[in-house]
């Protein structure tokens, strides 16, 4: 969400203030996070126990269902490496 908010902004701005009552989408993927914490979820992949040196493999995997759905463009390798990296 924090990387493909910038890329449909009216829909994350409608999640944020329908779900959470919050004016941006910023604000909106904010509080889900604070919810998933409240409900012990992990909000990261180190939270879960998934480790840098796993990045590399899972990019892998998501960039060959990204090739299924035919939006391979958008979610280059780099870009989802970028996304894990950042999550």
């Amino acid at each position: 969400m924090t990387w493909f908010h910038t890329q449909n902004p009216a829909q994350f701005k409608r999640f944020a203030e329908k779900i959470f009552g919050k004016s941006s989408a910023e604000e909106g993927i904010e509080a889900l996070k604070s919810w998933f914490a409240k409900i012990g979820a992990p909000v990261s992949l180190k939270e879960a126990g998934i480790g840098a040196d796993s990045i590399p493999d899972i990019a892998a995997n998501v960039f060959l269902a990204a090739e299924r759905q035919g939006v391979q463009k958008v979610y280059t390798p780099k870009v989802i490496e970028t996304i894990l990296h950042n999550a």
